[in-house]
């Protein structure tokens, strides 16, 4: 007998309370099933995908815009090469910085 007088039913937990059904829970419910748990959450997650797809694409630089950023910096000791390679249907620009010469240590002999 708990509290109020009334015999505990198995398979629930009571918790102390003001004797509502609100404070039991059922210890046999089981969690969302995989496909209530996709049309919960997937939804609610595609439009963030969607976003942060057109914003990394509205960043993206053109090959002529890279080579206006990188225009100054070949006296730093580096030179850069920059194109755009197709790959699996999609436009892809690169810039790869390189060492104009190699570094000491590559000179070094032991």
């Amino acid at each position: 007998m708990n509290a109020w007088g009334q015999a505990p039913v198995a398979g629930r937990v009571h918790v102390l309370g003001d004797g509502t059904n609100s404070r039991f829970r059922d210890s046999r419910a089981s969690a969302l099933s995989r496909s209530a748990a996709a049309y919960r959450y997937i939804p609610a997650a595609v439009p963030l995908i969607v976003f942060d797809g057109v914003v990394s694409w509205l960043r993206s630089y053109t090959v002529a815009e890279l080579a206006e950023l990188t225009r100054g910096l070949d006296h730093d000791g580096y030179r850069f090469q920059i194109g755009s390679v197709k790959s699996r249907g999609q436009r892809l620009t690169y810039v790869l910085g390189t060492p104009a010469a190699p570094p000491d240590w590559a000179l070094a002999t032991s």
